[in-house]
């Protein structure tokens, strides 16, 4: 990859944390179009698209990031927060734990990516939602352990 992509990349992703979203996502496409199988631009188009509300669009881009990277965990975890607020739960939850099979597994740290608080919340949240209280009470206890003021 060539550097002036990863400098459009690290412009790209100050946008994001700007919030200014549809220049981001100009940016993203202009990145995907030049290196379609660079799965990183493909993920942060999801979260601009998901922040932006645009739920489908960042289903499809997260996918397309996965597509590129099987490994990619943190895209993973975003595309089951997308999943979550289309309120498709179930496959939100088969998503994140497929995720979870690829942490420390990709070419990223994990911890840089999402933090593992956030992670088990999701995963929290997911199986409370599908009223898998078992399952949710374990997650509960390692809640507990990572953030006891939570």
């Amino acid at each position: 990859m060539c550097p002036k992509s990863r400098q459009k990349f690290s412009y790209g992703n100050i946008l994001l944390e700007l919030d200014r979203y549809d220049e981001a996502i100009a940016i993203y496409e202009v990145l995907n179009e030049k290196t379609p199988k660079w799965s990183c631009p493909w993920r942060h188009k999801g979260e601009a698209l998901w922040k932006k509300g645009d739920l489908e669009a960042a289903e499809t881009a997260l996918k397309k990031s996965i597509e590129t990277r099987e490994t990619h965990y943190d895209a993973y975890v975003m595309l089951s927060e997308v999943q979550r607020d289309k309120k498709e739960y179930e496959t939100a939850l088969a998503t994140l734990e497929k995720g979870l099979t690829y942490y420390g597994k990709d070419i990223e740290d994990p911890e840089k990516e999402v933090s593992n608080l956030e992670v088990t919340l999701l995963h929290y949240d997911l199986l409370k939602k599908l009223g898998r209280d078992e399952e949710a009470a374990k997650i509960s206890a390692e809640v507990q352990e990572i953030a006891p003021d939570e």
